[in-house]
């Protein structure tokens, strides 16, 4: 089926089939393995006699500059049509009436257009991101299908102001009560909308928007292929647990990280992270960096002054400080710590610190 896509690499020197790195990096996206570090983390892992069952040679597996370079290549309209062509003629036909709808949507490739090239638009569909333990039955939506709605950002951003909208609708110049018609869209009780985040680590960390009626809020998780459970990083409002992150992991998270569903920058995933975040040792490039970021999603006036009210701030929690013991970063928040030795033990601790990367040298 895969033999249908275009292989973008000269013949002379490939070492592994299109088929076989493209099987292969689904393989390890449908086992939670999201980044293409993650991916080729996968890759690597596998055993000899599956590796040979994708068409690789066990002692000479792809690396992941390669894995990348050839998935970024790729013509993502024609991988989608190939897909769904292969999904179409598998999957059974139920009767009418009697049908499992799934939402599939069109995704714009951030970043893959410019002024004279129309930005690449791919059919995809992450069946994944909607299977998070804790939600089987509530109504998780895809939340990539509202990153490109101008209003999300400063909506999104409330949480971080404990709802006061005046410096929001400022600095994005958008009116406020379409702002708050925005809100109450993202927070229909019927539509949950869902975001995951895949670290190099072959971690990830989600963000549901808990939308009980009158108690909507956010809740961060971060999870793994071999964990049982996920873990908790941090709830904003209703029972406030957290802060889930520092300055420094936030920053490094954000580089490092990728959307699934979707291509975001390392600047918009700053924004998408930034309600978890608290940290009483700010660098002094912190106000600057964010101010980008804002600026870069459509806070033209002013990006630094918001982005030093919301730093000064810093939402659910204020500043909180946080100690590095040994391994594991460890929030020294009073109350509702959730990285405590009180919460986690010290081997996940540790975990979570690894994976959020920013452990400064001894």
């Amino acid at each position: 089926m895969l033999a249908a896509v275009p292989d973008p690499r000269a013949r002379r020197g490939v070492r592994h089939r299109l088929a076989t790195v493209v099987a292969a990096s689904m393989c390890a996206v449908v086992a939670g393995y999201r980044s293409y570090a993650a991916i080729a983390e996968w890759v690597t892992d596998l055993p000899g006699q599956a590796a040979v069952a994708l068409g690789m040679d066990p002692a000479r597996r792809p690396s992941e500059s390669m894995i990348r370079r050839l998935l970024q290549a790729l013509d993502p309209q024609r991988l989608s049509t190939v897909l769904g062509g292969w999904f179409h003629q598998r999957l059974p036909h139920p009767p009418v009436g009697d049908r499992r709808a799934i939402a599939v949507d069109g995704k714009t490739m951030r970043g893959s257009g410019d002024a004279d090239t129309p930005a690449g638009h791919v059919l995809c569909h992450d069946d994944s991101v909607l299977d998070l333990p804790g939600y089987a039955d509530d109504p998780l939506v895809d939340g990539c299908q509202v990153l490109d709605d101008p209003l999300f950002w400063p909506v999104h951003l409330l949480q971080y102001t404990h709802g006061e909208a005046d410096e929001l609708c400022a600095a994005f110049d958008v009116d406020e009560a379409e702002m708050w018609r925005c809100y109450s869209r993202l927070s229909d009780e019927h539509r949950w909308p869902v975001f995951s985040i895949g670290l190099p680590s072959g971690h990830s960390i989600s963000l549901v928007y808990r939308n009980f009626k009158e108690d909507s809020g956010y809740d961060y998780h971060l999870h793994h292929p071999r964990w049982a459970e996920p873990v908790l990083l941090a709830t904003i409002e209703g029972h406030y647990l957290g802060p889930g992150m520092c300055w420094g992991e936030l920053v490094t998270v954000s580089r490092s990280g990728s959307l699934s569903g979707a291509v975001l920058s390392a600047q918009g995933l700053m924004l998408l992270l930034l309600p978890v975040m608290a940290d009483t040792g700010l660098p002094a490039d912190a106000v600057n960096e964010l101010a980008g970021a804002l600026q870069a999603f459509g806070a033209m006036r002013q990006p630094r002054r918001l982005a030093q009210l919301l730093l000064e701030g810093q939402g659910t929690w204020g500043p909180q400080p946080w100690q590095l013991v040994g391994d594991r970063r460890i929030s020294a928040a009073d109350r509702y710590a959730t990285r405590s030795p009180d919460v986690m033990s010290d081997a996940i601790l540790a975990e979570i610190t690894t994976a959020f990367g920013a452990v400064p040298p001894r």
